[in-house]
This record gives C-alpha cells, structure tokens and sequence, in this order.
C-alpha cells in the first residue's frame, strides 16, 4: 500500500480524509496543513518521540492519523475517546476522516 497527498490550502488546519477503493494499492489522502510522511500523517501528540511517528502504538495519543503497515492501512484516533474517527462505505470505496463533514 501507499499513501498519495493532496494538500487543499482551504481546509482547516490538520482536517484529513482517506479514500479507499477496492483492488487499488493506493490511499488518497485529502488534507490541510499538518504533518506528513511517505508512510504516514498525523495530527496530535503521543507519549513517545515523535521522530518514531509510533502514534498507533501510544498508550496515550490525543489526535488522529494513518500509516501504512506493509498491505494495510492503520488508522487512529485519541485515546481518550472524546473524539472520534468517522467512517462510511459508499459502494466499492471506503472513507476515513477525524472530520464529520467528510464522511
């Protein structure tokens, strides 16, 4: 899997959304200012050093993000469970966002 970015300047600061198609190797990620990778994104801070972008693997992780873990995708959000990731299927594509107005 891979991720491919596309930054839109009139998003709001960190908002992101994945677009997921069935039998595609590729992850859409359409975001606003925020961090980035090759391999991941992210929004937030974790109990760990941020050079190792080990988010998902946090005891505590106050944002959202994604990173690709050889033919998948991880998706995560806050620990705290005041925030949520929101998701929806719409025929062959799946959509992930930390936003509820992208899905």
């Amino acid at each position: 899997m891979r991720l491919e970015f596309e930054r839109l300047g009139t998003l709001p600061r960190l908002a992101w959304v994945a677009t997921l198609r069935r039998g595609s190797r590729a992850v859409h990620v359409l975001h606003g200012p925020g961090w980035r990778r090759e391999d991941r994104f992210f929004e937030g801070a974790w109990d760990g050093p941020v050079e190792g972008g080990a988010f998902d693997e946090a005891t505590t992780f106050v944002g959202s993000g994604g990173r690709v873990d050889g033919d998948r995708v991880i998706f995560a959000g806050a620990t705290h469970k005041l925030e949520r990731l929101q998701s929806v299927r719409v025929a062959d594509t799946l959509y992930v966002s930390n936003s509820l107005p992208f899905s």
